[in-house]
């Protein structure tokens, strides 16, 4: 059972982070170019003003398909749980900003 459970989230996985890594793009984008957030990355914020389909380019490159082991179970959880509470802060403040 163990071992079908962490196939099926391997085989989910990039899917998830691919999907959570364009949430955060589009709701960056959005909030950048209306002025309701920055980007907070220093690296990342002079590329998303001026060329941000850059930035999803990269972010996708970077989630494409791994060699995964149980030794990035961890590690892949952990991540997951960093995309999910940057999607969720995008959601707080586009409700924020939608219903004020």
């Amino acid at each position: 059972m163990k071992v079908k459970l962490v196939s099926c989230y391997w085989a989910f996985f990039p899917v998830l982070v691919i999907v959570l890594n364009v949430w955060d793009w589009l709701a960056t984008v959005e909030g950048v170019q209306r002025g309701y957030i920055y980007e907070a990355n220093p690296l990342v914020a002079p590329v998303m003003n001026s060329q941000p389909c850059l930035v999803l380019i990269f972010k996708l490159l970077l989630s494409g398909p791994k060699q995964y082991h149980w030794g990035y179970l961890s590690i892949s959880l952990l991540v997951l749980g960093a995309y999910m509470t940057v999607g969720i802060y995008h959601a707080f403040w586009i409700g924020l900003v939608l219903y004020r």
